[in-house]
């Protein structure tokens, strides 16, 4: 897979821009506040139909402007593909060569990629949020099934906190069916994902930092979802909302055998959450028989320049189409591409 060509319309700061890459390893580079990150975000959009960073499309339209378009022309497969995602702040437009689309469900798995960005470290430091969506984009991007079932599972809770918060119990049975079906499937899908991940997390971990201290990471789920929400019923009546299931399950990441979240410094978590996305893309590799895009926001924020050196080799061999963005040019192999953000 090759990006070769992103176009920007309104999106943030960039009125109208267009960038051509390299197939190896592309720097973006420029000063503070001048939109190096904004780029990253709007592969990220369209990857899987959202933003790293910001959430409401409103936030993405360029001041005074009404309406933002991104747009990407890449080879998959031998074939070439153009891809246009853009809104009005209120319904995203998307449009796949020449077909438009009303949801983000045909996006999903056009484009495959991972990022990686400073505030990473809310993947073990942060609430549970982050790392299930760390879970669930991943599978989305390599297995359909999975984003199909996980849009089942959330529509379902949806519907059930209606009810819970109405005191409405007559239908309330048939969207408990649709929480288990569709949340059994997500917790198979989340555990054996973990199962593969950990070696590959362990592994890049081990060889990044240089420590011996072993990584692990385990999944947390809750079992028989059926019996606990037939039991917690009351309780979720008065709270008004669906407390059980994988909309509420967490990972446990630990360091040496203590709980990384506790004890772990800023050197070792970034190094952490380092492995966690290298394992992300080398397992997502497999899964779609070809190499995802890497992007990097600010690679080397948190590391002494002797780790930052070790990064830097070890994307020298992976063979991936890499998107970094950097203050010091200066700082990475003259053969790298580079384009200049004014």
């Amino acid at each position: 897979m090759f990006l070769q060509k992103l176009v920007l319309n309104n999106y943030r700061i960039h009125r109208g821009l267009c960038f051509e890459f390299e197939p190896g390893a592309n720097l973006i580079v420029g000063e503070n506040a001048k939109g190096k990150t904004s780029i990253l975000e709007a592969v990220h959009l369209l990857i899987c139909g959202r933003p790293f960073r910001h959430h409401q499309l409103s936030d993405l339209i360029h001041t005074s402007q009404k309406e933002f378009s991104v747009e990407a022309f890449f080879v998959k497969s031998g074939l070439s593909h153009r891809l246009s995602v853009g809104s009005d702040g209120k319904r995203k437009k998307i449009v796949h060569n020449r077909t438009s689309h009303q949801s983000i469900a045909p996006l999903i798995g056009l484009l495959h990629g991972v990022v990686m960005a400073p505030d990473d470290t809310a993947l073990i430091k942060g609430g549970p949020v982050a790392r299930r969506r760390y879970l669930d984009i991943q599978l989305s991007q390599s297995n359909s099934e999975y984003f199909k079932q996980l849009m089942r599972y959330t529509r379902a809770v949806k519907q059930r906190n209606q009810l819970l918060r109405s005191k409405e119990m007559r239908t309330i049975e048939i969207w408990e069916r649709e929480l288990v079906q569709a949340g059994e499937y997500l917790v198979q899908e989340r555990t054996l994902l973990i199962e593969k991940l950990r070696p590959l997390i362990q592994s890049h971990f081990s060889t990044i930092s240089c420590l011996k201290s072993p990584l692990d990471i385990q999944y947390k789920a809750q079992e028989n979802l059926a019996a606990l929400y037939e039991k917690q019923r009351e309780r979720e009546m008065v709270a008004g909302l669906t407390l059980f299931g994988p909309h509420r399950d967490d990972l446990t990441i630990s360091i040496d055998g203590r709980p990384a979240k506790q004890f772990a410094s800023l050197g070792q978590l970034t190094l952490a959450t380092l492995a966690l996305r290298f394992a992300e893309w080398q397992r997502l590799k497999s899964e779609v028989q070809h190499s995802p895009m890497l992007l990097i926001d600010d690679l080397g924020m948190h590391l002494d320049p002797i780790r930052t050196r070790g990064v830097i080799e070890h994307l020298n061999h992976l063979e991936s189409q890499i998107f970094i963005t950097t203050t010091r040019q200066e700082s990475f192999p003259s053969s790298w591409s580079a384009t200049v953000v004014n």
